[in-house]
């Protein structure tokens, strides 16, 4: 009862207290009064990239290894025996060690690896950084107070690398055995510098330790909010200690300034990235890999994170191989109708028209009377007459670019032990590029993700390898995905249009492309995403978080789950006016109303099925919070498991 009443308690000063500076910038008009000016500092000035510090002892144990088992809650009770014992108002950090109940060898190792650890995850407070910079050139005279345990090198150490210098003093409590709590170490700050309590404030986010001690003592005291959310996309039912590290350092290092879609990549796209770049680099070495052929355009996101994280020597291409391309250069003799639909059915879904299969084939001068005809409507009749128009332009056109890409692909000395790396799913351009290989060249495919492809039993044989999922394994991920492909296929979208082949310039054969395909603010919004998330993968490459390089997959997809699995009206509408290109240019998420479709179900059904964010699809026409998802998840994975 005691503990609720305090908690209650604590609660409600909080409200009271931290609404006048919930935001940092009001801080301001608190220290521009003030000659002396005294930060706290861990939590204020340096943030944890943890949920929690008593984390730190649970990586110390990670870290350690050698079976060290059950050290966080040893190092948590060595502390409160060591406080009981003291009897000063602080402890030392070796007085909280010699209470553990290890041999000195081992205990002297702990110690120096707390105070690694301590270092590789201390972070600078963005924000009070701004404002500690300000007071230094404003020349605030500046003192830095903590209750704290680690030694002053350490302290030192941590400040230096996060950015804090010029100040007048550290007094930390284990030094002087006074704490803030007490109100003791204030006053020895005071008594020391000779300081008037009218012209000093203190600048903390501890509810008695930074505002309540000091004011009992008559000094100005600004207590900042200890908990900060910067992101959008984190997930708060995730308590695992690996997602705390990477949440954590997201949300202590992303720029608060940052638009929506640069947010975007920093917090999903960003920590996706990181992790399938480092399950590529491990299966090139594991595969002993001469070359790496990213393929054009959704691995030119991948090129680019993988060649500036690793700076490999193996030779790296981009080759434009899309399965437009594949298809227009593999298809050699037509029998029936029925070829013509086998061959092309991985670029559409049931219910494309006559007009988008055309497209496809880049047929748009040849008319037929069935255009506007959904294929999956057609009869015997019209398939055997569509078949006769299409066969002979069709083989002509298909020759041609059957020559061409043999020739590209020479140039681009396709042959050896060769990777291609792409998002995955089904592997028609794997499939196709092994038929121009020789029997000397092994081909490794490396994939976010692989489908079962049931519809496609000749691609089982492909060596390939999937980082998210594989085939018949984690169903729950493959529907994840699949039912927000668009979005998820956009965000790696090079702002190049798409290959639809190729053609012969100046004795040479280059990528012939679509029109131009995604207009002007889609390629500025994908161009936020990608860079969001390069920055995210450059902010993890300056840290010494060796940790981030070791977690499960699902770590770093739980922030596109969190997106994808409970989509918000906002999310909807960010994403509503994206284009997603696959035969043709069309919305992300369709834009008609719930009363539209009421009165045109028909249409409804048709916009469903074509959707490939359906989802999203289904948030944006009901808007009400229902669990689409897990509704579409059902059908989704008993269909799969057929």
């Amino acid at each position: 009862m005691k503990q609720t009443i305090k908690k209650i308690t604590k609660k409600i000063f909080y409200l009271i207290y931290a609404r006048q500076i919930k935001k940092y910038n009001q801080i301001d008009k608190i220290i521009d009064k003030y000659e002396y000016i005294s930060f706290d500092i861990f939590d204020t000035l340096i943030k944890r990239n943890v949920q929690t510090p008593t984390d730190i002892f649970e990586i110390i144990e990670k870290r350690y290894g050698n079976n060290l088992v059950n050290f966080k809650n040893k190092r948590i009770n060595a502390e409160n025996k060591a406080r009981k014992k003291s009897k000063y108002e602080e402890v030392t950090l070796k007085e909280i060690y010699d209470e553990l109940d290890y041999s000195q060898k081992i205990k002297e190792e702990l110690y120096k690896l707390e105070l690694q650890v301590e270092k590789d995850f201390c972070v600078t407070n963005k924000e009070i950084l701004k404002i500690y910079n300000k007071c230094v050139k404003a020349n605030k005279k500046i003192f830095l107070t903590s209750d704290m345990y680690l030694p002053r090198k350490t302290v030192e150490e941590i400040l230096k690398k996060n950015g804090y210098q010029n100040y007048q003093k550290i007094y930390l409590s284990n030094e002087k055995r006074l704490t803030k709590h007490t109100g003791n170490l204030f006053k020895c700050l005071i008594k020391e510098q000779n300081i008037n309590k009218s012209k000093l404030v203190h600048i903390g986010d501890s509810l008695k330790g930074d505002f309540l001690s000091p004011k009992k003592l008559n000094i100005k005291a600004g207590l900042i909010p200890r908990n900060v959310n910067n992101c959008i996309f984190t997930s708060k039912k995730n308590k695992t200690l690996e997602y705390g590290i990477l949440s954590s350092f997201i949300n202590n290092n992303i720029d608060n300034s940052l638009d929506y879609y640069s947010k975007f990549g920093y917090e999903i796209l960003g920590p996706i990235l990181y992790s399938f770049t480092s399950f590529i680099h491990e299966n090139i070495k594991n595969n002993q890999i001469d070359k790496i052929y990213f393929l054009a355009r959704d691995a030119k996101i991948i090129m680019d994170v993988y060649t500036d994280r690793f700076k490999n020597d193996l030779p790296l291409y981009y080759i434009n191989a899309s399965r437009k391309s594949m298809i227009m250069s593999s298809i050699e003799e037509l029998n029936d109708y029925e070829d013509i639909y086998t061959k092309a059915k991985s670029l559409f879904n049931s219910t494309t028209t006559v007009k988008n299969m055309f497209q496809v084939f880049r047929m748009n001068n040849v008319k037929t009377p069935y255009e506007n005809k959904y294929l999956n409507e057609l009869t015997e009749q019209q398939k055997k007459e569509l078949f006769y128009i299409i066969k002979e332009p069709l083989t002509t056109i298909c020759k041609k670019q059957n020559q061409y890409l043999k020739q590209y692909l020479k140039q681009n000395d396709f042959n050896g032990n060769i990777a291609i790396v792409d998002i995955g799913w089904n592997g028609t351009i794997q499939y196709n590029l092994q038929k121009y290989t020789d029997k000397k060249t092994n081909l490794f495919g490396y994939y976010y993700g692989i489908h079962k492809s049931k519809s496609y039993p000749e691609y089982q044989k492909l060596n390939r390898t999937g980082f998210l999922f594989n085939y018949d394994e984690d169903f729950y991920y493959q529907s994840i995905i699949n039912l927000t492909i668009s979005i998820f296929e956009t965000l790696f979208l090079s702002t190049e249009p798409s290959t639809i082949g190729y053609q012969k310039k100046e004795d040479k054969i280059v990528p012939l492309y679509a029109e131009k395909d995604n207009d002007e603010k889609n390629i500025e919004n994908i161009i936020k995403i990608q860079n969001g998330a390069k920055k995210l993968i450059k902010d993890i490459n300056k840290s010494n978080i060796k940790e981030l390089d070791n977690f499960n997959k699902d770590i770093y997809f739980e922030n596109y789950k969190n997106f994808a699995v409970k989509p918000t009206l906002k999310n909807v509408n960010k994403f509503k006016n994206l284009n997603f290109t696959n035969i043709s240019n069309q919305k992300l998420i369709n834009n008609k109303s719930l009363l539209y479709y009421l009165f045109h179900l028909k249409k409804f059904y048709l916009d469903f099925s074509e959707s490939s964010c359906k989802v999203f699809f289904l948030k944006s026409v009901f808007k009400i919070n229902l669990p689409y998802y897990k509704i579409l998840k059902k059908l989704y994975v008993t269909h799969l498991r057929k």
